[in-house]
């Protein structure tokens, strides 16, 4: 059985709510596979050892599509989607064996926010867009946008599906339904700033008619570009983890350094899971030299660079 046939299956009966961003995700898996086989993977190919070929070909750049190194990350991302497929046929009889699928050490890096000095250049750079984006000023579009990022620390699926009838203009709320959240399983209500209600209601005065609060009329994807100009504009770093993701995470660490529950802001059901949002670094909270003594004969001056001796 060719793997596309039986995802196909696997979509069926365990994605059938799946967005089409995790089905796209196997389905590129399935490509790689097939990538790396020369030919379409098949059922056949279930081996642990050929998927850890795999994923040692991805790791060091046999695939030539992506144009670059795939990270221990994006390879163990392959290996659980192919595993999930390949557990799935085994509990439903097409296949014989259970994966035993090794996986490469991912390091744990520190989660990345902005700093209020970066916010506020990311905001001013908003107000450059010069284009406009559904008959709204893309200055207007792009500030709300990131305003409601960082009142209600949503993943950019929720704010996008924010509807304008979940707008609650007298109490300053705005409810992002379940179905434009990750899970599609609970609503979550936020409160809004008042200087966001009122790009909000700048935004609503130029389209009265529309559905969503922020209606995009181009390719989903074209977003992600425009908003990595916007960065470079506001002289801020545009790799991968500084994108949408990480108004999430900022939204998140300065709220945990004013004392506020993280994680229920962010939604998670576990406290381990919020830690990989916090960026220590930013925020009011003291740290361990900020509060601990200092040893009495230590002093900077003992390391004064000496006097240059004239020659």
């Amino acid at each position: 059985m060719l793997l596309s046939d039986a995802f196909d299956l696997y979509a069926r009966r365990k994605l059938r709510d799946g967005k089409d961003s995790t089905l796209n995700q196997f389905r590129m898996s399935i490509q790689k596979f097939g990538r790396y086989l020369g030919r379409p993977a098949t059922t056949d190919d279930l081996k642990n050892e050929t998927v850890e070929d795999v994923m040692y070909w991805m790791k060091r750049g046999g695939d030539k599509h992506v144009h670059k190194l795939a990270s221990p990350r994006t390879c163990n991302k392959f290996r659980d989607n192919i595993q999930a497929l390949w557990t799935f046929l085994a509990k439903n009889g097409h296949m014989s064996t259970f994966p035993v699928i090794n996986k490469f050490k991912e390091p744990t890096r520190i989660p990345f926010a902005w700093t209020q000095a970066q916010l506020a250049d990311l905001f001013d750079a908003t107000n450059r867009v010069e284009y406009s984006i559904s008959g709204i000023p893309g200055r207007i579009w792009w500030r709300a946008l990131c305003s409601v990022f960082y009142d209600s620390a949503e993943r950019i699926g929720g704010v996008r599906s924010l509807e304008w009838d979940d707008v609650n203009w007298e109490s300053g709320f705005a409810i992002v339904r379940a179905e434009g959240r990750k899970g599609g399983r609970a609503d979550k209500a936020h409160k809004l700033h008042a200087n966001t209600m009122i790009l909000l209601r700048e935004m609503r005065r130029y389209r009265p008619d529309a559905k969503r609060v922020f209606e995009w009329p181009w390719a989903s994807t074209h977003i992600y570009s425009k908003y990595k100009k916007i960065l470079a504009d506001a002289n801020l770093p545009t790799r991968r983890e500084c994108m949408f993701h990480c108004l999430r995470k900022t939204a998140a660490s300065h709220f945990h350094a004013v004392g506020g529950d993280a994680t229920e802001l962010l939604g998670h059901a576990d406290r381990r899971t919020t830690l990989k949002y916090l960026d220590p670094t930013v925020g009011e909270r003291p740290h361990a030299c900020d509060l601990m003594p200092r040893p009495a004969n230590v002093s900077v001056a003992l390391f004064a660079p000496p006097q240059e001796i004239a020659s």
